[in-house]
């Protein structure tokens, strides 16, 4: 079975090959463990997590999100996002050229539906990325 969670977080990296390289997400595990939070914002000068943000939300191992009824798909996911939400693509930036590569990497690391998880009340094997994540800010 394919999670929502897992096409969220494909979805991003997606957005970045399509040129949307100031997208970033940040994510991790509600306190009950039950439902995946996402934060989906525009990286300011390379900064996150920050204020300028997306969308904000929870989920669960399926479901609908807010801009796409239909997430059958991390294509479908992502063409849906860019026209819900009026993205634009922004100039080249060697400033995200970072951030994208490390998010490339982090994926790449996940088991298949394996949440990405940033934070959690229990360890989460891949909080410890954001040591090396380039521009994270700690809230």
């Amino acid at each position: 079975m394919d999670v929502v969670y897992d096409k969220i977080a494909n979805m991003i990296g997606l957005l970045h090959e399509k040129g949307y390289a100031d997208i970033y997400i940040y994510s991790g595990m509600s306190a009950s463990g039950m439902y995946w939070q996402y934060c989906i914002g525009h990286l300011d000068n390379g900064r996150w997590p920050n204020d300028n943000i997306i969308v904000q939300d929870s989920v669960q191992t399926e479901g609908q999100v807010e801009w796409s009824e239909d997430t059958a798909s991390i294509e479908e996911l992502c063409d849906n996002f860019i026209e819900f939400y009026r993205l634009r693509k922004p100039g080249e930036s060697r400033l995200n050229s970072d951030y994208v590569a490390w998010y490339k990497e982090v994926l790449a690391t996940l088991d298949s539906q394996q949440p990405l998880a940033f934070y959690a009340d229990y360890t989460a094997s891949h909080k410890d990325l954001l040591r090396d994540a380039p521009g994270y800010s700690q809230r």
